[in-house]
Formats: C-alpha cells, sequence, structure tokens
C-alpha cells in the first residue's frame, strides 16, 4: 500500500469556491468610470483623451489560466470532486516541464467628484503558482506513480490573497500630448498564504512504507495563523500621443508592498522521513506550519515576527494605431512580477460599427494562460452602456484543447 502524500496542492480547489463566488455576484462589481466625448466607456480609444462628463460604472472580472491544465479541469474541479480520466490524460500528456498557474478576480465601486478625480473602492483576489511539472503530478493525483523515484522541483512558489482598498485616482494632462491616470489606495490584506522554495525533493519507497522530503531555502507563511495586513496599493498609466493616430501606452498596475505585524513564518532547510502523516497544505482547517513544528521543534526555524510582503504586479506596454475614425490595431505585452508570474502578448482590432456598438477582438499567447483569444462587445444608449468581454469562447467546445477561460461584463449610468 502507498503511503498517502495528502500535499494537495490544487489552486483549483480554492478556485472551486472562489469562483462559484464570483458568478453569483459578477453584476455587481463596479469600477470607475468617466464618459468620453462621442467614445465609449469601456472599448476606450486613448486618442480621444476630452473628458465631458461624469460616470459610474459597474463590472466585473474573472480570469483563470496555466500552461498545461486545461479548461475541463477547472470545470471539474468547480462542480465535481474529481477530474474526469480525458481531462487527467490530456494533462499527463502535456510536453512541459513546467506548471504554472494564475487566476485574478477583480470587483470594485468608485465616484468621480469632478471631471479629473474621485475616489474608489476596490476589492481583488489572486492566486498564482509554479513548479516543475512532475512535482505538480503528484501533488494533484498523488504518489502511488512515482514509487521508487524522486521527484524534484526547483524552484517553487505559490501565493493566495485577498486584499480590499480605498483609494484616490486623477487623470493629469500635459499639452495634448500626455494623458497619465494615477491611483493611490490604502489595502487591507487577508487571506493570505504564500510557499516559497529554492528546492523540493519528494521519495517514495517501492513498497511504500515511508516518503523522504527534502526541503532547502523553504519559507511558508501559513493563513491558519490568521495572517493579515495592510499596505499601499499603486497603479499609474500614461499614454503618449506620437501622432494623431499612433499612441504608446505605459502602465503599472498594482505597485503594492504589505506590513504584517506579528505573522508567523517557516523556514525550513532540512530532510524528514514521513510514514503516513497526513498533510493538507490548502485546507484552511489545517496548518503544514503547525504540525512540523510539533513534529521536528529541533530542526524547523518557527516564529513570529514582523513580515513585510508584495504580491503579484504588472508592467503593460501597448501600441494603438488609429487606420481611421472607426477601425484600429492593439498590440500589447504584459509581464508580470518581472517575468516570475509570467509574460503574455496580444494583438488585435477594433471597430467601431455605428455611434451605439464597438467591438474588439485579439488574439495572444501567455506562459501562464497559453493561446488567449478575446472578445468583446460595447453597446452604448442614451444614458447607459453595456459591455461583455469573452476570454477564449472555444473552451465550450475544445475544452481538453484550450488551457485558460474567463469574462467580464459591465453596465455605465452617465451622470
Amino acid at each position: 500500500m502507498i503511503t498517502p502524500l495528502m500535499l494537495n496542492l490544487s489552486p483549483i480547489l480554492y478556485m472551486k469556491t472562489s469562483y462559484k463566488f464570483y458568478t453569483f455576484f459578477l453584476l455587481f462589481f463596479c469600477q470607475k468610470g468617466i464618459a468620453q466625448n462621442d467614445s465609449f466607456w469601456f472599448i476606450q480609444n486613448p486618442t480621444q483623451a476630452t473628458i465631458q462628463k461624469q460616470g459610474i460604472k459597474f463590472n466585473g472580472t474573472a480570469f483563470i489560466g496555466s500552461n498545461v491544465l486545461n479548461t475541463s479541469m477547472y470545470s471539474e474541479r468547480m462542480f465535481k470532486s474529481t477530474f474526469s480520466n480525458q481531462s487527467k490524460n490530456a494533462f499527463l500528456e502535456g510536453k512541459s516541464s513546467k506548471t504554472s498557474i494564475f487566476s485574478d478576480q477583480s470587483m470594485g465601486a468608485s465616484y468621480f467628484n469632478d471631471s479629473i478625480s474621485g475616489f474608489f473602492i476596490s476589492n481583488q483576489s489572486i492566486l498564482a503558482y509554479r513548479s516543475n511539472k512532475d512535482f505538480s503530478e503528484l501533488l494533484l493525483f498523488g504518489n502511488a506513480p512515482f514509487r521508487d523515484k524522486k521527484v524534484t522541483s526547483n524552484p517553487t512558489n505559490f501565493i493566495q490573497s485577498s486584499t480590499l482598498a480605498l483609494g484616490y485616482s486623477r487623470i493629469s494632462r500635459w499639452k495634448n500630448k500626455i494623458n497619465v491616470t494615477s491611483s493611490i489606495a490604502v489595502s487591507y490584506l487577508y487571506d493570505f498564504m504564500e510557499i516559497k522554495a529554492d528546492q523540493i525533493s519528494i521519495y517514495t519507497a517501492d513498497d511504500g512504507s515511508y516518503i523522504d522530503a527534502e526541503f532547502k531555502g523553504v519559507e511558508i507563511a501559513d493563513k491558519k495563523n490568521e495572517n493579515q495586513g495592510f499596505g499601499l496599493v499603486a497603479n499609474i498609466e500614461c499614454d503618449y500621443f506620437i501622432t494623431p493616430s499612433n499612441t504608446i501606452s505605459f502602465s503599472a498596475t498594482n505597485i503594492n508592498s504589505y506590513y504584517l505585524p506579528n505573522s508567523k513564518k517557516t523556514l525550513i532547510d532540512t530532510v524528514f522521513r514521513f510514514t503516513g502523516a497526513p498533510i493538507d497544505v490548502f485546507n484552511s482547517e489545517s496548518s503544514i506550519s503547525n504540525f512540523i513544528d510539533s513534529a521536528y521543534k529541533q530542526t524547523i526555524n518557527n516564529k513570529s515576527k514582523n513580515i513585510l510582503t508584495s504580491l503579484p504586479s504588472s508592467l503593460n506596454l501597448k501600441w494603438n494605431h488609429q487606420f481611421n475614425k472607426t477601425t484600429a490595431f492593439i498590440s500589447n505585452v504584459r509581464v508580470r512580477s518581472l517575468g516570475k508570474y509570467g509574460f503574455a502578448a496580444s494583438v488585435g482590432m477594433s471597430h467601431v460599427f455605428n455611434k451605439r456598438l464597438k467591438a474588439i477582438s485579439s488574439l495572444g499567447y501567455g506562459s501562464f494562460s497559453g493561446i488567449v483569444w478575446n472578445k468583446a462587445i460595447e453597446y452604448k444608449g442614451q444614458s447607459f452602456s453595456y459591455f461583455l468581454n469573452i476570454n477564449n469562447i472555444q473552451s465550450l467546445a475544445l475544452p481538453l484543447k484550450t488551457k485558460s477561460y474567463g469574462a467580464s461584463i459591465g453596465l455605465f449610468k452617465l451622470l
């Protein structure tokens, strides 16, 4: 009998509850918005920079992607307790040597008291994971297939968090050549957990009687210890109008730093032998650091201290070329946490069909999402605007071939 290694490192398990929550409440999410003269409010053209009126914009976004997991696995984990053989085999047959997963859901509300500044409140939940692929297979499906084998992952990273932020934003312009949109917020951090490891190795005995685990440079900030903190979050976007038809935009989003007072961090740099001890890392009712500390006090540095940490941030570079009054070409490159949590690039076209209808279509690739086909449409009425954006709609027909999906919906109300 193989000793069970209950390191349930399935970020999809976390998404099982997270995605259901966002599905039910997506329509009520809101975020800042200002109407532009003869422009649309969700699919905006940066060359139309003059803000004429104020507005409130309600929207919400949910996205999950991976370089190797397929969307069938996400759906099965949300609505079932196990993976189907088809989705499991599609994952196991993947050729990548790494497993990367990233999910992001956000919601918020804001109100502009004039045409250039306002206050907002926002909520964001993220989850990111990366490791060697065989290590993720062991954690997802158990260690029975790895008898008499040593599985090593270096490095390994996992982070999950939720934040609630209250802030101020402002738009500035210089000589009709540069637009800068910036914001600063005080943020509360909760439901936080992070694991960083230079190297983790797992060896399962041929008869399953024991497991040897080797940890090198492992740090665990465990959410069981109620790691909660506060910090600052900043966003900035700069549009430079090279010519009337060409715009380059640069943005840095979620630049942050958090302070966690009296938090517990476990530092591990040693070798253990397990003989059937259950460890469920991502079960909110258990704690790996508490278990290891009680079992191996003489080898673990497990202490409470003040911790400074940061969550994943993004850098974006975009070029917009306006062919005419109705059609534009858009290219975009994004790097998350300086590449630690992936990069993505896309190209697309936007088109205005009439004064009420605008659409955009893009195709891209991300190291944490695979190929992403994005379709968005906005319909503008007299005082309302409606928005729908879908990532990888082909996942409905090709779930085993698609690595990511997501959606955004919105409603704009002119004030």
